[in-house]
Formats: C-alpha cells, sequence, structure tokens
C-alpha cells in the first residue's frame, strides 16, 4: 500500500497517509516502507520527518538507519550537514 500512495503522494491524502503510516504504523516494514516512499517522490513533509526519525531516541534503530541512508536522495545539502551536526 505504501509504495501505491508514493505514486500519488504530490497530492495532499496519499502523503498525509504515508507520513501517518511513518509515526504511527506497528509494523516496523510499513513505515519504513511509507517513508521510503515519501523521500522517492520528494514529498514536502519527507526532509523535516527524515531529521524528526533519525533523531528520535525512541525510534527503532532500523528505522533511524533507514532515515539517515535516504537523506541522499533528496539531494539536498542542508539536510546532510543537520545530520552531520
Amino acid at each position: 500500500m505504501a509504495a501505491a500512495l508514493g505514486s500519488r503522494c504530490e497530492r495532499p491524502g496519499p502523503a498525509t497517509a504515508l507520513a501517518d503510516a511513518v509515526t504511527k504504523d506497528r509494523v516496523l516494514e510499513v513505515r519504513g516502507d511509507a517513508l521510503t516512499a515519501l523521500v522517492q517522490c520528494k514529498a514536502p513533509a519527507a526532509r523535516e520527518l527524515l531529521a524528526k526519525i533519525w533523531n528520535d531516541n525512541k525510534a527503532p534503530v532500523e528505522l533511524r538507519e533507514r532515515a539517515v541512508s535516504l537523506v541522499v536522495m533528496l539531494e539536498d545539502p542542508g539536510l546532510g550537514a543537520g545530520l552531520v551536526a
């Protein structure tokens, strides 16, 4: 479902559903797939969501690692600088 919504994430409804899945879904794989879908379509919320996740000490390590690895896909030098800081 995350992959299907990812192709439509330019629209507010699918983007919101994906962002909700990243933060609220109980299944770690779904959370990661939703995050990847947001990054792949370069959704406006992706940048802030990545930073929020990699800084969240309570988030699963696997999800935090995925957030860090997805930074490159956004091609945003400012985001990379934030990660290093």
